[in-house]
């Protein structure tokens, strides 16, 4: 049996209108995000027990993620993505992080912008 490794979770393109960004226009009507994260997570308790209270539940995590950005105003993506890491790496079963944060209707000549973050815990 393997005995120490992690599990990939993963949230893809998570589709979600934010009012994010610097600029008046930005202030007034919110806009499409996409947030797509990837943790890496140790759980052996939940491949022993198959239960999901043993696991990093992917539903809650995008709940958090939800709650996050509609609490406010963000000015930068660089900060909603420090909270939502944040938010994240506050259960110790987290190893590794990367999200990204994309804004795909901002220029029209790109299918979006965006910004990654990625770190150990």
């Amino acid at each position: 049996m393997i005995q120490d490794h992690t599990h990939t979770v993963l949230i893809n393109e998570l589709s979600l209108l934010a009012s994010i960004g610097i600029l008046e226009s930005e202030r007034k009507a919110k806009q499409r995000l996409l947030v797509s994260l990837k943790l890496q997570v140790r759980t052996p308790d939940a491949v022993k027990s198959g239960k999901i209270e043993d696991a990093v539940c992917y539903g809650e995590i995008t709940e958090k993620i939800k709650a996050l950005v509609n609490s406010q105003h963000f000015d930068l993506l660089e900060t909603l993505a420090q909270k939502i890491v944040e938010s994240c790496i506050e259960d110790n079963r987290i190893a590794s992080y990367q999200l990204t944060l994309e804004k795909p209707d901002i220029i029209e000549e790109c299918r979006s912008v965006a910004i990654q973050i990625e770190g150990l815990r």
